[in-house]
């Protein structure tokens, strides 16, 4: 992980936009750069409203969401989901190609900042 971004610690919650803010400063990206992955809706639609592009994860359709986020970082699905047997509900597997789109995503993995792209 770039950086690891605790409510606990920074004292903000989401929705709170204060927190994305807070997130984009520390990894040092735009908004309009990040992809954003969580499973409340709450939360998605405020990151949306920041400007960040967001994926919903729900319970038993994880691989969907990588789909999903693959369309959003321009990279081909199976790169993201290569063996469903490495998809589950608690965690994401997630591997670039060399020269793959650059940006950052957000996953929501017990609140942990992840900036693989930059």
């Amino acid at each position: 992980f770039d950086d690891i971004i605790e409510s606990s610690v920074v004292g903000l919650r989401k929705p709170d936009k204060r927190l994305y803010q807070l997130t984009c400063d520390r990894l040092g990206v735009a908004a309009a750069d990040v992809a954003f992955l969580d499973d409340i809706g709450l939360n998605l639609k405020s990151a949306r409203d920041f400007g960040w592009s967001t994926v919903q994860v729900t319970i038993g359709k994880t691989a969907e969401a990588l789909r999903e986020l693959a369309q959003i970082i321009d990279v081909d699905p199976n790169v993201l989901v290569p063996d469903p047997a490495q998809v589950c509900d608690e965690c994401v597997k997630l591997s670039f190609p060399a020269g793959a789109a650059g940006g950052t995503i957000v996953i929501d993995l017990y609140g942990w900042a992840y900036n693989p792209l930059v």
